[in-house]
């Protein structure tokens, strides 16, 4: 099983996952994701491995090595950057369009019941 890095448990996971359950179930989960089905994909996302896209909690990791390295969030809301909108673009291109069923709320506060 591959580390989890201080930049994807302590910043990135939290912030663009879900917080309530740990990254390695979301990698386990994920089906590989060719970066490059996104126009330029490899030029415009962080240097990878492998890829992964967990449909349950919307996220794309990235592995590098033997180490889990960041992750995107593949929600609309949650793309700031061209490096999320290269990895939604991919996603979509891959597996077809992302559906948006869920509010990140319910997708939080579903686990602490």
């Amino acid at each position: 099983m591959p580390k989890i890095t201080a930049h994807l448990g302590a910043v990135r996971w939290p912030m663009r996952g879900n917080a309530v359950e740990h990254p390695h179930h979301a990698w386990l989960r994920g089906e590989e994701l060719d970066i490059a089905e996104a126009p330029h994909g490899h030029a415009r996302v962080p240097r990878h491995d492998e890829a992964r896209y967990d449909r349950e909690s919307e996220t794309v990791i990235f592995r590098r090595g033997n180490r889990l390295v960041t992750c995107y969030s593949v929600r609309e809301e949650m793309i700031t950057n061209d490096h999320g909108e290269a990895v939604r673009q991919a996603v979509e291109a891959q597996f077809g369009p992302v559906e948006q069923t869920r509010s990140t709320t319910e997708r939080f506060t579903k686990y602490d019941r």
